[in-house]
């Protein structure tokens, strides 16, 4: 099996190829005993994919938790001046101030003109899948072409 039948397999069972496409390959799998065991393997690993459900809370979950807390201690927080050393104030505000100088510098306009192409560009989830992957979505486009 190459990897553009992969490839289809794959947008088969995310529901991305039109009916012609689905119909073709689905032609393909009943004549191919091969084919057929790759897709059986590629749908159970597909629908591994899918989160278990969730557990159940308690329903008197809720309640416990707001008694604790209405209950639990009370903290008074202290004015932040003097319980904190100024050399301790002075390395947090040195490090805020680094930080937002490291990201102007990184943020260049030349780079977010760049990236705002890729917010009107909408991948289908075989193409983000083989992103992931490493590979090329451009072999993708170039099937739905042909």
């Amino acid at each position: 099996m190459d990897r553009t039948t992969e490839k289809q397999m794959i947008r088969l069972l995310a529901g991305e190829l039109s009916e012609v496409e689905a119909a073709r390959l689905r032609k393909r799998l009943e004549a191919d005993s091969e084919l057929q065991l790759a897709f059986a393997s590629l749908r159970a690993k597909w629908e591994a994919l899918d989160p278990p459900p969730l557990p159940q809370v308690h329903p008197s979950f809720a309640s416990r938790v707001v008694r604790r807390a209405v209950d639990g201690p009370t903290v008074a927080a202290g004015p932040l001046g003097r319980s904190t050393p100024l050399w301790t104030r002075a390395t947090a505000a040195l490090a805020l101030a680094g930080g937002i100088l490291v990201g102007v510098l990184l943020a260049s306009p030349s780079e977010s003109d760049d990236w705002s192409a890729w917010s009107r560009v909408e991948l289908t989830q075989a193409e983000t899948y083989w992103e992931t992957l490493g590979e090329s979505s451009d072999d993708l486009l170039l099937e739905e072409v042909r």
